[in-house]
């Protein structure tokens, strides 16, 4: 972290942060102490229940309530603190992210319930299956659009479901990203998570390679192939999209974030997938919320993220050059 960056957390963010800190120890005081009320009342419960014989059946009533009262009473002034936990969250990102994405780039967009579309999603080719049945789930949430030069960039927490009436399969959770360039691609490329890939697209990129709608590409880079299973319509776009530079910025991201990725090269589009079952963004109410270490960290995904992306626009850029 620079300077700059601890200057602008002490006069910005931390004293939000602590407001909502103090705001956040109340409620996760209080749950915690209703909770404890709540097993004293279960303990005194099943003790009435083993009183109860043909002498003593009021203990059965006395049994029923306190039963009652330990499922009521807590969960009556949890539910209050978890309701007034939502709006510290929604301050939480509407405030601290929106002043956090701000200090990293000038012109920014954040809607905390927005998220890509099912065409999008399926544009990108990543996912093993098209969205296209009706009871297929897309939901997201903390969505960004910022532009940064030339390029716009987009990223948002994805949930995808593949969905029918009997069955259901999960296709991605995750941080899912979409950069617009200015160079316009002629031919698809799909960087896939080996580790991710099912049997059942591989034997369909196969297939497609087998009728000449496509190649399965094997790169120069060991390393990368043990990763990800390249796919290119045109293998002569796809090796010159995947120099070796990148391929090398790839594997590092990946091992940086220690997560399974995706990429693809649609059009004018990149799109990446990361994999993760973590919410990033959201706050924890069992964690400090004024802890600079989580801000940072925040921070550093924030700049990892475009950071991908502004790598290959230069390589684009560079392309255009020499064309």
């Amino acid at each position: 972290m620079n300077k700059d960056f601890d200057i602008f957390y002490k006069e910005q963010l931390q004293p939000v942060l602590d407001d909502l800190e103090t705001t956040r120890k109340e409620i996760h005081s209080k749950i915690i102490r209703y909770a404890l009320y709540s097993i004293v009342f279960y303990v005194l419960g099943f003790y009435f229940s083993s009183l109860v014989d043909k002498d003593h059946g009021w203990y059965a009533v006395l049994a029923f309530f306190t039963f009652f009262t330990a499922i009521a009473l807590p969960g009556y002034n949890i539910s209050i603190g978890l309701g007034r936990f939502k709006k510290v969250k929604h301050i939480y990102k509407n405030k601290i992210l929106v002043k956090l994405l701000l200090f990293l780039y000038d012109n920014v967009e954040f809607l905390s319930r927005q998220k890509f579309s099912r065409k999008v999603m399926n544009n990108s080719g990543i996912l093993d299956n098209t969205l296209s049945h009706k009871f297929d789930v897309v939901e997201g949430e903390d969505y960004v659009k910022c532009i940064i030069g030339n390029t716009t960039i987009q990223f948002a927490e994805m949930y995808v479901v593949h969905s029918d009436v009997i069955f259901s399969k999960t296709l991605f959770q995750g941080i899912f990203i979409s950069a617009k360039f200015n160079k316009l691609l002629k031919h698809k490329t799909l960087v896939l998570s080996r580790r991710k890939l099912t049997n059942t697209r591989k034997f369909r990129l196969k297939l497609q390679s087998f009728f000449n709608d496509g190649y399965i590409i094997s790169l120069e880079n060991s390393k990368f192939n043990e990763l990800f299973v390249v796919y290119g319509e045109d293998e002569i776009e796809t090796r010159y999209v995947l120099s070796s530079s990148l391929m090398e910025k790839l594997i590092a991201y990946q091992e940086k974030l220690n997560k399974d990725i995706a990429f693809s090269f649609v059009e004018n589009r990149m799109y990446a997938a990361i994999y993760t079952n973590k919410n990033h963004f959201e706050p924890s109410i069992s964690k400090p919320l004024n802890d600079k270490t989580q801000i940072v960290q925040h921070f550093e995904l924030y700049k990892m993220l475009t950071d991908m992306v502004l790598d290959l626009d230069l390589k684009l850029r560079l392309w255009d050059k020499l064309e």
